[in-house]
Order: structure tokens, then sequence, then C-alpha cells
């Protein structure tokens, strides 16, 4: 699609020569800082604000992650429980009303160990211990401990990884989202910078275009009334004179002012110090020449597709909705669990001595059954299913809206490209000619074959070509970053690495 650029090169060294940047020395040493592009994006990747903030993502998805991660750690649980009830107790059979209370006391001691496994199942291993004894002292007190093994095992809903790993793999995929975000934070902040540094070096060379017109119309105000003092040009065409140099004092005012402004955009791109920084002066140094790919349309869109941070980030989300969806149609299911527990137990009117009986007795305590929920007609379910479906479906159809959008993007970056080198053409054969039509005027005026307005419209049309030829140079660079972020080359194209 692209047209041999190759002279490119040439026309804009030649421009660069014809424009020189505004000279260091107008400005104090001590408050100027004198800048390349390469130094802008360097001073941008490290102290933009932007950056800094996005940098806090990847590592507050890693904490989710690690949280998530902990649904499988093992707890270890105690508990403790003291029990208490009295009961009448006949002191002497013969005398009916000879009793009174006795007082029984239970204490019980739980400790255990419990874990979920990836495939559903929740497991406890413990040890149990109930300490009863009474006020009387023909009551030996009694100590029953039993060790035990539970488990639990799903068979519908809870079964499987898509039940108990769902959210590990939500996390996991949103850690590499805010990575994608980082990297679209990145390139955007560093075509940014590239594009303010563009316009900046345009504003200083478009404030020289406006100095020189003005100094133009400064010499032929001074070379008019000159004439006029000799009796060979009317006061008229002095007047005519200071009315133009007035108004191009006027344009070189707005042009200093653009290069405070992106001075200014610059300075809030490149650094975290603004306070200390805004003092002071930016030159920027150097044109940054670009040179275009040799791509076509189609190749470029699918560089796009399989590099832009929002496409990979839309597709990313997209798994996480279809990891949510497996999950929500898990738990839309029935209950049906396999339980069972599994224990040994001993009886000793010392700890001991019962946790001694506890594995030597094999006295065993066991139990194993199902348990059933089904829930009727489970519309809460259904509807958390579907609603997981849709939103499925509904990214499909955005993430198939975002693909035509890119490829209509970059085939249009792509034209701009395209278009902007030949309005480098056009304004450069427009210049040469306004500067060849100047020159004719300034003879003609000299020679009294011409009148001051037609050659102040020359000199307008000079200034005019000049400056549009600067700002086909520029939007030719600033297209051809356009063109590399929405192809994702921008980090490629600067030498930035992304880890």
């Amino acid at each position: 699609m692209l047209s041999d650029l190759r002279p490119l090169a040439a026309t804009v060294l030649a421009c660069l020569i014809i424009y020189p940047a505004v000279s260091a020395k107008e400005y104090d040493a001590q408050s100027t800082v004198r800048m390349d592009a390469a130094t802008a994006v360097g001073m941008a990747l490290e102290k933009n604000f932007q950056i800094q903030v996005e940098q806090f993502s990847p590592l507050q998805a890693d904490a989710a992650l690690f949280t998530e991660r902990g649904t499988f750690d093992p707890t270890l649980d105690f508990s403790y429980r003291r029990a208490e009830d009295s009961r009448a107790q006949q002191l002497d059979p013969r005398i009916p009303t000879s009793s009174s209370s006795e007082l029984f006391i239970t204490d019980t001691y739980e400790a255990s160990v419990n874990a979920l496994t990836p495939w559903g199942m929740t497991a406890s291993v413990g040890l149990d211990t109930q300490n009863r004894r009474g006020t009387f002292n023909q009551f030996t007190p009694q100590y029953n401990t039993l060790a035990r093994l539970q488990l639990t095992q799903p068979l519908l809903r809870g079964f499987g990884t898509d039940a108990t790993m769902s959210q590990i793999r939500i996390a996991r995929v949103g850690r590499e989202i805010a990575d994608e975000e980082l990297r679209e934070r990145i390139i955007d902040i560093v075509t940014r910078t590239l594009l303010v540094y563009n316009d900046l070096y345009f504003s200083y060379q478009n404030l020289a275009v406006a100095e020189q017109a003005r100094n133009l119309a400064g010499q032929l105000v001074s070379d008019n009334t000159k004439r006029a003092e000799i009796g060979v040009m009317s006061p008229l065409d002095v007047t005519t004179a200071r009315a133009q140099a007035a108004a191009r004092e006027e344009d070189v005012i707005t042009a200093r002012r653009a290069v405070q402004d992106n001075e200014n955009f610059l300075k809030q791109l490149v650094t975290d110090d603004i306070e200390n920084f805004v003092d002071r002066r930016i030159v920027a140094t150097e044109f940054p020449g670009l040179t275009p790919r040799r791509i076509t349309s189609r190749e470029a869109a699918a560089e796009a597709l399989a590099r832009r941070p929002d496409y990979q980030r839309a597709l990313l989300t997209l798994k996480q909705q279809r990891i949510r969806v497996r999950f929500t149609r898990n738990q839309g299911l029935p209950r049906v669990d396999l339980v069972g527990s599994y224990g040994l137990n001993g009886l000793d009117s010392g700890f001991t001595d019962s946790l001694n009986r506890t594995f030597q007795d094999q006295n065993t305590d066991w139990n194993a059954g199902v348990v059933v929920s089904i829930p009727f007609p489970n519309r809460a379910g259904r509807g958390r299913v579907e609603s997981a479906r849709l939103e499925v479906a509904r990214s499909l159809t955005d993430l198939r809206r975002l693909e035509q959008d890119i490829i209509v993007e970059v085939d249009n970056a792509l034209g701009q490209i395209e278009t902007t080198a030949q309005r480098i053409e056009a304004t450069r054969i427009s210049r040469v000619l306004a500067q060849e039509q100047l020159d004719a005027e300034e003879e003609r005026l000299r020679a009294g074959s011409t009148t001051t307005f037609t050659l102040l419209e020359a000199q307008s049309d000079f200034a005019a070509a000049r400056a549009a030829e600067l700002r086909a140079l520029t939007d030719h660079n600033n297209a051809i970053l356009e063109f590399d972020r929405l192809t994702a080359a921008t980090l490629q194209r600067q030498n930035v690495v992304f880890e």
C-alpha cells in the first residue's frame, strides 16, 4: 500500500538544515534541559505517574492469586466445651427424703486438621477427648478419647476442578490481564511522549519561521521608510508594512506560547517532580525521523490482532467468563455427597490411659452414608447458568466488534502514513515556489514594478508554506507513531523490553 519513501530522509534533512532549531544560547544553561527523543522516552518509563500507578495492578493480581491458592491450605482447629448437669441422689433408701443433688461435669476437647482436595473431597483428621466426672467420690472420672478420620466426597455439585479450582484459574488469568493493562499503559505513554516531543520540536521550528517572517516584515518597514523619505514611495506603503509587522509580532507571541505549552506537556509526561522541573526549559535537540515499515494492510491487521493489549485482554476476559460458566453450571447441580468416618476410641480413668487404649484395644467407631439435596425447580441455579452463558455470548460479539475496529483503524493509520508522505513532497514544492515568488517580488519592489501589498502577500505565503512543510513532516512522524501504537509495535521500535 505504501509507495517508496526512501527520498523522504533526504527531504527531512534538507528541511532541518533550512530551519535550524532554536539555539540553546537563548536559554540560561542552569535552567535548560537539552533532550533527545530517546532520553524523553527513558524518563517517561522511569518517572511517569500513570505507569507507576499501573505497575500496582500486577502486584495486586499476584496478591489475589496468592489469596485464592489459600483455598487448599489445611486448617488446624481447636475447641473446648464445658457442660454441667445436676441429678438428685438418694442418700439412704430407708428414708425417702434423704437425698441431695449430684453435679456432673463434662469437659470436651477437640483438635483437628481439615483440608480440601482439588477433586472436591474434604478430609478431617482429629483427636477428641471427653472428661466426665462427678462430685461424689464413688463416681470414677472417665476419659473417652476418639481418633477419627472424616471424608466427604461430592459426586455432583462441588465435584472436580471446575468447582474447586475456578477462582484460582480466574485469578491466574487476571494476572495476565494486569500484565496486558500495564503493557498497554506503557505503549500509550511512550507514544504520547514521542507525539509531544514531535510537537515541541515543531513548535520550536514554527517559532523560528514566525520570527523570520517578523524580521522580513520589519526589514520591509525600514526599507519603505527610507524610500518614502526620498520620495519614491508613499506613506501608505509604510503604514501597510507596519501593520503587517505588527501582525507578524502577534504570530511570534502565539508561537512562543505554543513552545511553552508543549514544554509543559512533555514535563508532565517525563517527571514525577514537576515542582522542581516546571521552571526549567526543555530544548528538543533532534527531529526523530521515523521510517515507515513496508507492510500491507492485511499483514498489519494480523500483527495488531496478535499483539494489541486491548485485544489480548478481551480474549483473556472471555477465558475468565468461560471458567465462570463451568463453575456456575456445577453449582446448579443437585448435591449428592458420599460421607463417611472411621475412628478408634478408648475409655479409661486417665487421659494417657484412654489414649493408649484408643490404639491398643481397636474399638472402632465408623459410619457411612449419602447426603442428597435437590433444589426444585432450581430456578436460581438455572438462572445463574443462563446469565453466565449470555455474558459469554455478549463478550464474543464485542470481541468481533473490536476485531472490526482494529482492522479499520490499522488500515486508516496506514493510509495516513501514505497521505502525510505525499503532503511532505507537495509542501516542499510549495515552499520552493513560494521562496522563488518572494525573491521575485523583492526584485520587483526594488525596481518599482510592484506594490508593498503584493510583497507582503508573498512574504505571508512563504511563511505559510514553510510552516505547512514543517507540519507535514511532524504529521508524518506522528502518523508512524500512531500506526506503531495501533499494531503494538511501539516498544519494539523504541527498543523497550517489557518484562
